[in-house]
């Protein structure tokens, strides 16, 4: 079982894994959009509370099981919307 990071930390590997993309020659990436299922949680910290998040720890879910949250993240060229 993996422990719930910050998810700043979380967010900055998924930026990290796309700007590793390297699309084919002649295809120019304008944009792109991931929606992952996230397990969040708000933790205590000595610096005041914190957002962690992992993705979910299990393939199979239960009834039991709180369903995972989503997280949707764009990258886009040029202005901010």
């Amino acid at each position: 079982m993996t422990d719930r990071r910050a998810l700043s930390d979380m967010l900055i590997d998924i930026a990290d894994g796309v700007l590793g993309f390297q699309p084919p020659a002649g295809l120019r990436a304008t944009g792109l959009e991931v929606k992952l299922p996230v397990e969040v949680e708000m933790a205590r910290t000595a610096a005041g509370p914190e957002f962690r998040a992992e993705l979910p720890r299990f393939v199979t879910r239960t009834a039991f099981d709180k369903p995972p949250s989503r997280l949707t993240v764009r990258w886009a060229e040029g202005t901010a919307p």
